[in-house]
């Protein structure tokens, strides 16, 4: 038999599974968006931090090219300063392999920074993925989510269909 205990706790029930998915829902979306933001950040940073360590090769690369040339002047001066002839083909030489030394060492500095660049692009990549994995685990949870309300549904619709038919029996 019904009684209107019955029924207030069904309300009840009622209410609480409806507050309960409610509120899951609502953390279940803002853990997702926050922890999807957070990854999609960090790959922000990493692609600056990439493009950064680009310039500095760059830079540092031109520098050692300026260099190179500043010592280039340093030896024809020496060379005329002895009374050499800096136009000489062994002076033109010696320019040349200071010349090449320099280019190296600059190809060298750019392919470093070059490599560190292409880690930090590597590790916004891995951020990206990051951030589309808690997207899909999200669209996954909201599936499961979909089916825990349907079935706290279910089982509100039987507690009042019970409470229904105890009704007609002779309850309430």
């Amino acid at each position: 038999m019904c009684t209107p205990t019955d029924i207030i706790g069904g309300v009840l029930q009622a209410g609480r599974l409806v507050t309960k998915s409610v509120s899951d829902y609502s953390n279940l979306k803002a853990n997702s968006e926050y922890r999807t933001q957070v990854a999609l950040n960090n790959a922000k940073i990493a692609q600056n931090e990439a493009l950064k360590q680009k310039q500095i090769g760059i830079e540092k690369s031109r520098l050692e090219k300026i260099s190179s040339m500043q010592d280039v002047a340093k030896l024809q001066a020496k060379s005329a300063a002895s009374n050499f002839d800096t136009n000489s083909q062994t002076n033109k030489y010696n320019y040349q392999d200071v010349l090449n030394s320099a280019q190296l060492q600059s190809k060298y500095i750019q392919k470093e920074y070059d490599l560190q660049a292409n880690e930090y692009f590597n590790q916004a990549n891995s951020y990206i993925n990051q951030a589309k994995d808690y997207n899909r685990q999200y669209k996954n949870s909201l599936k499961n989510f979909a089916y825990n309300v349907l079935d706290d549904s279910a089982q509100v619709s039987k507690s009042w269909y019970d409470i229904y038919k105890d009704r007609q029996k002779g309850g309430l």
